[in-house]
């Protein structure tokens, strides 16, 4: 039986469709061109560091980056993006529903789903406990291992 929930750098909600200008051309060769440029190791390695906070290591950089150059692999995550989101799926009216402590985890400094964006979505939860990381971005779980641990660890225990 599912007794806890955690949502760590949740990012879920809002309109994800891509603007028309993106699917017609000259839009979509600039867009090609944009995100072939994105998967070069060296600007990747840069939008990597916005999300950390901090310069990535080569793994980190690596882990991300070999699945997207795989051929088509990218093509298939901007379909993904454009397929029109389920009408039904809305996070705050589900989270709404749920009986049982909700934990969030996140960086105070994320710029990909900041916190100041999110407290709809956060108010919507009945029984939350929310963790802020100081000098955290996105993906607190992989910049900040030890805080996102304890943290769970001790919401874990406590409920």
């Amino acid at each position: 039986m599912i007794q806890n929930l955690m949502l760590i750098s949740p990012a879920f909600f809002g309109s994800r469709n891509l603007p028309i200008l993106a699917k017609i051309p000259p839009f979509n060769f600039l867009l090609n061109g944009y995100i072939n440029n994105l998967l070069k190791r060296e600007n990747f390695a840069k939008l990597l560091e916005k999300v950390y906070l901090r310069k990535p290591e080569d793994y980190e950089i690596d882990s991300y980056l070999k699945p997207l150059l795989i051929k088509d692999t990218f093509k298939n995550v901007l379909y993904m993006l454009d397929v029109v989101e389920d009408v039904d799926f809305n996070p705050p009216a589900i989270l709404s529903k749920i009986d049982m402590p909700i934990l969030l985890i996140w960086g105070k400094k994320d710029s990909i789903v900041p916190l100041k964006n999110s407290y709809k979505f956060i108010k919507s939860i009945k029984d939350k406990k929310l963790i802020e990381i100081d000098d955290c971005g996105h993906n607190a779980m992989e910049t900040h291992t030890d805080i996102v641990f304890e943290s769970i660890m001790n919401f874990i225990n406590f409920n």
